[in-house]
């Protein structure tokens, strides 16, 4: 199953999502931020428009840039390699089931020290699943009314790259990196290239000869002598 992202450019220049969508695994909701970051081979990309347009999600195929989660050909000469998307940032007060398990890490933020200090035994890391990341979500959105401190997390597939990622996250948010394989991330689907100058391709022109001289006929029927 797959339904295209609707992505828009930020006024801080980052790219986020305005209409939910999913590729393979990986399910976009409104309001999620795309993080950018370096590029290989199998990453799946953030593309952005040469001229007007938004930007979307592609990979590098057999043939060039494909779009996902179509998997139709996207033109170099109209999209442009932004980097890969490594993660995607989520306000906890909006977490939801589909976040995947991972192994999280939590940075608390608070004035007093005392309430740092009793944070640390109710906010605990580790290896999780989906539902105890949830429940880590749902606990650390209402962590600065009951507990006087704002908690960030980050998900990684181990503990080095969600640690890599916490120093990054705001305060509320939840960060998680983004593993979609090639094979699940194609669906059949169809992607406006968008507007950009075309060339005007000039109606061929037919001209018959009759007894009278030659004719030339119209585009919406009848004819017109030429000569």
């Amino acid at each position: 199953m797959f339904q295209i992202p609707r992505l828009e450019r930020h006024v801080d220049g980052g790219i986020c999502v305005s209409h939910w969508g999913r590729i393979g695994s990986l399910l976009l909701r409104a309001g999620d931020r795309l993080i950018v970051g370096r590029q290989s081979d199998s990453d799946l990309l953030v593309l952005v428009p040469r001229g007007r347009g938004r930007p979307m999600l592609g990979r590098f195929g057999d043939r060039g840039l494909i779009a996902e989660p179509g998997g139709v050909p996207a033109s170099e000469r109209r999209w442009q390699v932004a980097g890969a998307l490594v993660a995607v940032e989520r306000c906890l007060e909006r977490n939801g089931l589909d976040i995947e398990g991972g192994t999280a890490v939590v940075r608390i933020d608070g004035e007093s020290l005392a309430d740092v200090a009793r944070a640390r035994a109710v906010f605990a890391g580790g290896t999780l699943s989906a539902d105890e990341i949830s429940e880590l979500c749902n606990q650390a959105a209402v962590a600065p009314e009951r507990h006087g401190v704002r908690v960030a997390i980050a998900v990684g597939s181990d503990l080095a790259g969600a640690e890599a990622m916490l120093a990054d996250v705001s305060a509320g948010f939840i960060r998680r990196q983004v593993t979609v394989n090639s094979h699940e991330a194609h669906g059949r689907g169809v992607v406006v290239a968008g507007p950009w100058l075309q060339a005007v391709v000039q109606p061929d022109v037919v001209v018959r000869e009759s007894a009278a001289g030659p004719e030339q006929l119209g585009l919406f029927g009848g004819s017109r002598k030429t000569g």
